[in-house]
């Protein structure tokens, strides 16, 4: 196949938003290193050490049980909070306490999205999408602009939230007697109101997932104001390796110790197959934003080695040998994050606007 040649990148609003998703996406990835369960192990949630430890090291994990434990304790962390948006795992912390009204909002906004996108594939067919009648970028908050941030708002940026919530109806705790949904004990699995949640949460995937994964990719790169696009092939990826990804969160997340050792390694063969994938096959036309992409990657996949190094070899009960691998541990992951980062920078000056501006506002 011939090499298609690198694009030009223009200073506008639709390139800044998908810039700004390489970012969402490396926060969420590093939302699973940095998981209540993760945090316990590098110190920063005061969790009793005693009595989480004796529960996970039990032959058979009772996960509402450590689960209660992290969120009883845990509870009102700044840093937890702040991790637990990427998931929509909010429901138990203080910015937000229903997990019902939750569920039911985001079954709501996943079936209104394919009525939502069919303007989308009708201005595809006429050539028109990213473009106003003038053949022009839509000017900031018009009604067209609107339209498209928030055709990219659900149908990528909350692609992960979405489809995790819809999932976590699945998730039960089956060591409990009865069994209940890990995310709200108040609700039995395969009894009463957790078949309406189950069959409106099914509901919504059957609408949302096809459109997301299948035609947002297509949408990305037939937009006209989009410069910063993906081969349409590696979206499609990109989004099944996020399916995968919630999948593991919903289903291996009742905190147990082995539970969440196989939620790192696999998050951490994902991330580091992604890095190397994107840096291979450079999906993104404009050529340099990849090897930042890349890096993205590898700074998840390193915070979430760090984080199974801490998990497996730290030893609550002894705070002393605990703090100096802990340490060793921090300071190794900021090493190798510099390195991440220097390599991202090699970017050529002319991505970061040092280069000379054009009359329509491109770099060159």
């Amino acid at each position: 196949d011939a090499e298609v040649p690198e694009i030009e990148m223009a200073l506008n609003t639709s390139n800044a938003f998908a810039f700004i998703a390489i970012f969402q996406d490396l926060y969420t990835n590093l939302s699973v290193a940095f998981r209540p369960e993760g945090l316990v192990a590098w110190g920063v949630i005061g969790v009793n050490t005693t009595r989480l430890a004796n529960q996970a090291d039990k032959d058979v994990d009772d996960g509402q049980m450590v689960y209660q434990i992290l969120q009883e304790e845990g509870g009102g962390n700044a840093i937890v909070d702040f991790f637990s948006v990427a998931f929509m795992e909010i429901e138990n912390s203080d910015l937000y306490n229903s997990y019902p009204i939750l569920i039911l909002c985001t079954v709501l906004t996943a079936v209104v999205f394919v009525p939502y996108s069919i303007p989308a594939t009708k201005m595809i067919s006429k050539g028109t999408f990213g473009e106003d009648e003038n053949g022009n970028e839509p000017e900031a908050f018009t009604k067209l602009w609107l339209y498209e941030k928030g055709l990219n708002l659900i149908g990528q940026s909350l692609f992960v939230p979405i489809i995790t919530t819809l999932l976590s109806v699945m998730g039960c705790d089956y060591e409990s007697d009865p069994p209940v949904v890990l995310r709200d004990d108040s609700i039995q699995c395969w009894d009463g109101i957790w078949w309406l949640y189950a069959v409106l949460a099914l509901f919504g995937l059957a609408t949302y997932y096809p459109v997301a994964s299948f035609l947002v990719p297509n949408l990305q790169f037939k937009n006209k104001a989009l410069d910063l696009k993906y081969n349409p092939s590696f979206m499609v990826l990109l989004l099944q390796i996020k399916l995968v990804q919630s999948s593991v969160i919903v289903f291996y997340s009742d905190a147990g110790r082995r539970e969440f050792h196989m939620l790192l390694w696999a998050m951490l063969i994902m991330y580091s197959f992604t890095a190397l994938h994107i840096h291979f096959s450079q999906p993104c036309l404009v050529k340099k934003v990849n090897r930042i992409h890349a890096c993205c990657f590898l700074v998840a996949a390193v915070a979430v080695a760090c984080t199974l190094v801490v998990f497996n070899f730290v030893d609550m009960s002894d705070e002393g040998e605990g703090s100096t691998l802990r340490v060793a541990a921090f300071t190794t992951m900021l090493v190798l994050w510099a390195v991440a980062v220097a390599l991202a920078l090699r970017v050529e000056t002319r991505l970061c606007g040092a280069g000379t501006g054009g009359d329509d506002g491109r770099i060159v």
